[in-house]
């Protein structure tokens, strides 16, 4: 028996080219990666980075937390003004954003 808490990075930009850089980032580092996704008003897209799946604890959900971390990372490293992204938590452990762009690396 183990917790069930899914993590995911939500992304969103209106520089597409910049996030097919992004998702082959995450792909790279490991995630499970959706888009990005078609644009809508102002040309904005949104990338996801899926959750492990994993439960709490367990030897894939620790290693989830260190491919999210290696791209929250190398998010905060990208250009003056790095996209609007947040980590969203939700399952088990209750509901909320973990952290976001407003968190200061």
């Amino acid at each position: 028996m183990g917790t069930i808490s899914h993590n995911a990075i939500l992304v969103t930009d209106s520089n597409e080219t910049w996030l097919q850089d992004a998702a082959a980032k995450a792909r790279e580092l490991g995630c499970i990666v959706l888009g990005p996704s078609e644009p809508g008003v102002n040309t904005y897209r949104t990338l996801v980075i899926c959750p492990d799946g994993s439960k709490e604890g367990w030897g894939e959900s620790n290693a989830g937390n260190e491919r999210r971390d290696a791209f929250v990372k190398w998010l905060q490293e990208q250009r003056d003004g790095y996209p609007s992204w947040a980590e969203v938590r939700y399952g088990e452990l209750g509901y909320d954003v973990v952290r976001s762009d407003e968190d200061v690396p």
